[in-house]
């Protein structure tokens, strides 16, 4: 059986071209959106591997970064003692040397009950004081919390000078008195050495004292050496009468009675 359109369609060349150009407009936009499709897939992909490797990296540095810092906390060392020794278990900070030291800060203190130059007394704070002044001399002072310390042998000797003042001096790490730990002090009276049992001064060095009693004579020394003979004197004569004869600077002595 043959059907026939009621309708036929008449193409032209003119018709065909369309629906080409259609046909071939239609299959470019579907590979386009096709490649760009691939193109946001593998984007996406790039990107979420980006991103589990940068959280893995950060993890990574997170954690030695804390190792490092835990053991730069508690171990400092400058490779002049060889080997790999531990840090002190109960150490937060150990510092490892033997030719280097640990170098306090340098403060300038006042006075013992005087925070200053910090703005509260901190127990544990230690620092090295390079001023004299008040009941404060240069060394190393450590803060227990109400006052600064001053750290020092137990049979260490200080001495202060306070010249240009007079009397005994006044207890040590007092106001007017000479530093904490000052066992002897020098000034214009004397030299005076403390007595912490008592709390008092005893002058060493007063005022003159009278001269002592002469003391017995000693031996006699050796006989020295004889010395040499001395020039010849001038001649003296004597007689009753006027002297006769004789030398410039002779000596006449008349014996007329």
């Amino acid at each position: 059986m043959v059907i026939r359109s009621p309708c036929p369609i008449k193409m032209n060349a003119h018709h065909s071209q369309t629906f080409m150009k259609i046909g071939s407009q239609s299959l470019l936009s579907t590979e386009k959106a096709q490649a760009l499709q691939k193109i946001s897939n593998a984007q996406e992909l790039l990107y979420h591997r980006l991103a589990n490797f940068m959280g893995k990296a950060i993890w990574i540095g997170l954690i030695f970064g804390c190792h490092t810092m835990a053991l730069a906390q508690q171990k400092i060392k400058d490779g002049s003692i060889s080997g790999n020794n531990l840090p002190n278990k109960d150490a937060l900070l150990e510092l490892e040397s033997n030719n280097k030291g640990l170098l306090h800060a340098r403060v300038a203190l006042r006075l013992t009950t005087d925070a200053f130059p910090l703005t509260a007394h901190v127990a544990g704070m230690m620092v090295y004081n390079t001023t004299t002044t008040n009941d404060v001399v240069p060394g190393i002072y450590y803060n227990d919390g109400s006052k600064w310390v001053f750290v020092k042998s137990s049979n260490a000797i200080l001495v202060e000078d306070q010249w240009g003042k007079t009397g005994a001096p006044g207890i040590p790490g007092t106001v007017g008195g000479p530093g904490i730990g000052v066992t002897i002090v020098n000034n214009d009276s004397g030299t005076w050495v403390f007595n912490p049992t008592t709390n008092t001064w005893t002058n060493i060095r007063g005022p003159q004292g009278p001269q002592g009693i002469q003391g017995i004579q000693g031996p006699q020394g050796v006989q020295g050496v004889a010395g040499t003979n001395g020039t010849d004197g001038k001649s003296v004569s004597s007689g009753t009468g006027a002297p006769t004869g004789g030398n410039n600077g002779d000596t006449y002595i008349n014996t007329t009675t």
